[in-house]
């Protein structure tokens, strides 16, 4: 058996819930950081560390009566103000383990795109409050 973890393996969750037709997830994890610059020194004496942020986006196959709106992933307009923030997970279901944990998940943009010989897909993207992975779930 591989030890790879590939999209064959992956299940992706929100709210614990399979995104049965999600097509790739990508999370990206930033360390902000300030370079701390001094007079009379051409270098950086050192970075210092002023954030953390999480970023996360989905492609999904759009499929009728299953909208993001409809699964609880993206607030109607008159309760964006009041959205509960979400968990999502992704999963090897080889392995049985948890190979990322995303909490405090909100959406910030959707959108939806179809031709004429083509499956409509649809990006998702969200903010995450914090992240970890195996070795920390």
């Amino acid at each position: 058996m591989s030890q790879t973890f590939t999209g064959v393996r992956a299940i992706f969750k929100i709210q614990g819930k399979q995104v049965a037709f999600a097509s790739d997830v990508n999370v990206t994890v930033n360390h902000a950081m300030q370079p701390i610059e001094t007079l009379d020194r051409l270098d950086v004496v050192e970075h210092a560390e002023i954030g953390y942020t999480v970023d996360m986006s989905c492609g999904t196959f759009r499929v009728a009566g299953a909208s993001a709106i409809q699964l609880g992933i993206q607030p109607i307009l008159e309760e964006i103000l009041i959205q509960p923030e979400l968990m999502a997970e992704l999963q090897d279901k080889i392995a049985g383990v948890t190979v990322a944990r995303l909490v405090g998940v909100k959406m910030t943009s959707r959108g939806l795109s179809v031709n004429a010989r083509g499956v409509a897909t649809e990006q998702w993207a969200f903010v995450v409050r914090r992240f970890s992975d195996e070795s920390t779930n």
